[in-house]
């Protein structure tokens, strides 16, 4: 009969119509957060872009216009002629060596460069071919486009901080690409594309359950094969697997292959190094020869050579290069004393210690953050000025959480002048970078 109604359907009725302005909302809210995501990104780019343009402006007028005290030799004497490039320096020639007749053996008087990884020459030379662009423009491709590819990822990770708000995200950003030792994300060196890997780890961490454990492995495998301290990714993510006992929602199978994805990175490192090399174990067993740090120093003249600033010089190709004479006999105030270097050393476990202390971070970009802190200061690089612990701590994120933490709560003019502060200090470090001073 027409008049009898199914005392069943009634529920279903009435929720479908209480569901149809919500899911009209949740609609709106999605594009509302999706337009708001484009702008985020939009506005990261733009400002990596503006920056970039402004440190290789200042490079090219530091390669063209060299003054007193940034010394022409420091980054030009171990190519052999006069750099054009002013973003190929110290050591962005060995990656660009690496490109044109792969590694050099080691051997007893010889300095190899098997201690930089494979990865950004690797794509350097894919870049190339493909492209038939010369060697250095290849090399300034790869690093450009990493970094605006990790600049574009940066927004959508720097939503799963709870506590920021659009100000304080926009001021971490400026914050990071106006780091003095930022530089380097647009010479030719491997940050940018260690830096995108980083980016995409942390994202596939933080993101939501799935094939994310694949994709974390998958970024971790690549920024271990790009430089050393990409080693920590892979024990990171054991480290998380193990503290949210993913075997229990995903199976043990799973837990082994995200693992054994994040460890081909370095199984690729070991294996070229075997083919070219014959020693798997290359990268680690030359990196001896790269540290100037005096072995028979005592740990107090050592912290006492850091916090005078009066480094001891001890290896015997950089007291008899011409780069390193150069920074020794160098009356530059920043490369005499590299107080960059030592402003990091004591900062980054400040920062993360204030990061722990407030819970700015997660626990993994925590451990992470003190991983990249840990691994160059207990493998003696940050004794020796010729070395850049300024930029590990471009990568450990904690230190610009605390700083967009605290900066938010000053004075709007007080927040402008300090970052224009940052712009003039990061044009003059690439102004010395491009003059061929080896300043970190």
């Amino acid at each position: 009969m027409c008049g009898d109604v199914n005392p069943e359907k009634i529920p279903r009725a009435v929720s479908s119509v209480r569901q149809a302005p919500r899911q009209k909302l949740d609609s709106q809210d999605h594009a509302a957060a999706s337009r708001t995501a484009r702008q985020e990104a939009t506005w990261a780019l733009f400002v990596a872009g503006f920056s970039s343009v402004a440190v290789l402006l200042a490079m090219t007028v530091g390669a063209v216009y060299p003054g007193h005290g940034f010394p022409a030799s420091a980054g030009q004497s171990r190519s052999g002629d006069n750099e054009p490039w002013p973003w190929v320096r110290s050591d962005a020639i060995n990656y660009r060596n690496i490109v044109l007749r792969g590694y050099d053996r080691p051997g007893e008087h010889k300095i190899s460069n098997a201690v930089f990884f494979p990865g950004y020459p690797f794509m350097v030379w894919v870049v190339s071919s493909g492209t038939f662009l010369q060697i250095e423009w290849s090399m300034l491709a790869v690093s450009l486009g990493c970094f605006l590819a990790g600049m574009a990822l940066l927004p959508d990770y720097l939503v799963h901080y709870s506590w920021m708000d659009q100000r304080q995200r926009r001021l971490w950003i400026l914050l990071f690409c106006l780091c003095p030792s930022s530089l380097f994300f647009r010479a030719g060196y491997s940050e940018s594309m260690f830096l995108f890997a980083y980016v995409a780890f942390l994202l596939a961490v933080r993101s939501r359950p799935g094939r994310r454990w694949v994709h974390a492995g998958y970024w971790a495998a690549w920024a271990s094969a790009t430089r050393a301290v990409g080693l920590a990714l892979p024990a990171v993510l054991g480290l998380h697997l193990l503290r949210n006992r993913a075997w229990r929602s995903y199976g043990v199978p799973a837990v082994l292959l995200c693992l054994g994805l994040s460890g081909l990175g370095l199984l690729a490192v070991c294996t070229y190094q075997q083919l070219v090399l014959g020693d798997a174990l290359a990268f680690w067993h030359e990196r001896a020869a790269w540290h100037l740090r005096p072995g028979n120093a005592s740990w107090s003249e050592q912290i006492t050579s850091l916090l005078l600033g009066n480094p001891v010089w001890n290896s015997r190709w950089y007291r008899d290069a011409d780069p390193g004479r150069a920074l020794i006999d160098s009356d530059c105030w920043f490369c005499r004393y590299h107080w960059l270097n030592w402003v990091s050393l004591m900062l980054v476990p400040l920062c993360l210690i204030v990061s722990l202390q407030k819970k700015l971070v997660c626990f993994e970009e925590w451990l992470l953050g003190l991983f990249l802190w840990a691994i160059p200061y207990f493998s003696h690089t940050y004794w020796n000025y010729g070395f850049s612990f300024a930029r590990y701590s471009l990568f450990v994120f904690p230190v610009y959480a605390v700083g967009a933490w605290y900066i938010s709560r000053l004075p709007q003019w007080a927040v402008w002048g300090f970052l224009g502060a940052l712009l003039i200090l990061l044009m003059f470090f690439s102004y010395g970078f491009g003059a061929g001073c080896a300043i970190f």
